[in-house]
């Protein structure tokens, strides 16, 4: 290249040097803005342009943006907990609501070899994950069953940990029941694998939403609230507790033994996701009809939707200020539905009888609600069922009450799992028994009125807690979840 100044020639390089050094300069410059770009999500991540959201306050209803700000800093969860309780929402008549879809949305994936050991790197990604999914909120098949909530649509949601063969068999007998197209299908994961991801993702018969408990021992396994290296082992004495300084060595349950994770999360996520489905999610947040709660390892009848819309509308018009709660699983064994196939009694809520197929709607979720205490804190009782018993006749003006269905439509498979000691476990013989039944009864099936009878309405006999429950950090956290974070 050549300049002329004040008469003098003077040659600093050649053309191509000069476009070979502009062309290098740009392209550090383009390296630049591009590390930038994927660093800014560390999961290389494109959201869609569209979110999830419902408001079902009102009937024409404009997307929303999610509000889902997560302040809860996940290295340093002991610090964060806060004891306090969620606001309280009003309840209402039932509207028609809207849910907004998402369209190009493409779940990110992270390949999970072993829930247990996960490097460190794998676990922070698997965290960010599940806080992406969450917040996003997206409903499957929307554009298929449409966007609409209605009177006769239900809301389902499944606790769900790692059992993909009973899981499968669930959602083959959801499959199968007349009016699913209306529901909402909420899976609850505690457990993240590709597996059982892709099993959610073959729903096709409603729509469906995916969410993910974010304090599982999954994602916290060296720290709470999974188990940190240096809290106590079960069954030290609180002594030899004290004596080698383990974390949580001033609080044992009342049966001297030290907190157990894997039976601590149970309750947790039980407690997080009807808060969740009550108060946070924005599909749901406004939505008064019933929620039916199911878990992995259960099991439907053809007709189970048709008589939880028959035992709602019951409760509503006739005993709305008596029903609490509705049950459509049993521990009996009924053969012959013959006589009692529409037979709803009505009955005090005993936690060992009627947590099986659990339905209530946000009436009933207020009362909990305002007894945070108890299920929280102040009982020590690891299973979240025990919990709501407590809360039953200590805390409450009249114990609860249930519809509870004489011949059943929730079944439960599961004879291995967290309360199941039995090792050689049949599923598929299982599945044929409550099948066979269900075969045998096909004509007592969709029964158009429902037949309210008296239940046990005398008083509870005593019983006290399990335990597991002693650990303040578990009552912190249990306070934590009732706030959208």
């Amino acid at each position: 290249m050549i300049f002329k100044f004040g008469g003098t020639t003077i040659r600093l390089f050649s053309t191509k040097l000069f476009i070979l050094i502009t062309l290098g300069v740009c392209a550090i410059f383009a390296v630049l803005a591009l590390h930038e770009m994927i660093t800014a999500n560390p999961l290389n991540y494109t959201p869609p342009n569209r979110d999830v959201g419902s408001n079902l306050h009102n009937l024409n209803i404009l997307p929303t943006t999610l509000r889902h700000e997560n302040t809860f800093k996940t290295s340093s969860i002991d610090g964060s907990i806060r004891n306090t309780a969620a606001n309280e929402n009003i309840n209402k008549n039932l509207p028609q609501g809207r849910i907004t879809e998402t369209v190009n949305f493409k779940r990110p994936t992270v390949k999970v070899e072993n829930h247990i050991h996960i490097a460190s790197p794998e676990i922070e990604k698997l965290r960010k994950m599940v806080k992406i999914l969450n917040d996003k909120e997206y409903v499957r098949n929307a554009e298929k069953f449409g966007t609409d909530f209605s009177q006769s649509t239900i809301v389902i949601i499944v606790q769900v940990h790692d059992r993909v063969d009973y899981f499968s068999h669930l959602l083959k007998s959801l499959s199968r029941a007349k009016g699913i197209e209306h529901a909402l299908l909420i899976i609850s994961n505690d457990y993240y694998s590709e597996e059982m991801n892709q099993k959610v993702e073959s729903v096709d018969f409603c729509r469906v939403l995916q969410i993910f408990f974010p304090f599982s021992y999954q994602l916290y396994p060296k720290q709470f609230p999974g188990t940190d290296p240096n809290d106590c082992p079960r069954d030290i004495t609180k002594d030899k507790a004290k004596e080698i300084g383990c974390n949580n060595a001033e609080t044992p349950d009342m049966f001297g033994h030290y907190r157990e994770a894997k039976y601590t999360m149970t309750k947790h996520h039980w407690w997080w996701k009807v808060n969740k489905v009550f108060d946070q999610l924005n599909v749901t947040k406004s939505y008064v009809g019933p929620v039916l709660f199911l878990e992995e390892d259960y099991y439907v009848s053809p007709d189970f939707y048709h008589m939880l819309n028959l035992l709602y509308g019951n409760k509503m018009n006739g005993c709305k200020d008596d029903c609490d709660f509705i049950t459509l699983g049993t521990y009996k064994s009924v053969d012959n539905y013959g006589g009692a196939e529409n037979v709803a009694l009505l009955s005090n809520w005993h936690s060992h009888e009627h947590n099986m197929g659990l339905a209530f709607d946000r009436t009933t979720w207020e009362k909990l609600k305002k007894c945070s205490e108890v299920f929280c804190k102040s009982y020590d009782e690891y299973n979240w069922d025990w919990s709501l018993m407590k809360i039953s006749i200590s805390c409450l003006p009249r114990p609860l009450k249930s519809l509870v269905l004489k011949a059943p439509r929730v079944f439960h498979l599961g004879e291995c799992g967290l309360h199941h000691k039995k090792t050689d476990c049949n599923i598929e013989a299982t599945v044929q028994k409550y099948q066979s039944i269900i075969d045998r009864n096909t004509e007592n099936f969709y029964p158009s009125t429902v037949n309210v009878q008296p239940g046990n309405t005398g008083r509870t006999s005593k019983f006290g807690p399990n335990g597991g429950w002693g650990d303040t950090r578990d009552h912190a956290l249990c306070f934590q979840l009732m706030q959208n974070r």
